[in-house]
């Protein structure tokens, strides 16, 4: 075997290598994603949080609580 293929075998090995790693993080990225979604209904809590920031802040009467307007 010459020395040019076994440099070409050398970096063969590599790029695999480097896309293996890269589909097993990208893979796990995902997993986890699915995971948070599914169990932990993440996309539920980031849609409160931003659906919290276009609401109008609440009325307060004093310091020691919300106002209740209309309450019986």
């Amino acid at each position: 075997m010459s020395l040019t293929s076994r440099a070409f075998l050398r970096s063969c090995l590599q790029h695999a290598a480097r896309w293996t790693f890269t589909l097993l993080v990208l893979t796990a990225v995902v997993y986890a994603a699915f995971i948070a979604i599914r169990f932990h209904h993440l996309d539920t809590r980031i849609y409160a949080w931003f659906s919290a920031w276009n609401e109008p802040a609440v009325t307060t009467t004093s310091t020691q609580g919300r106002a209740l307007q209309g309450y019986t």
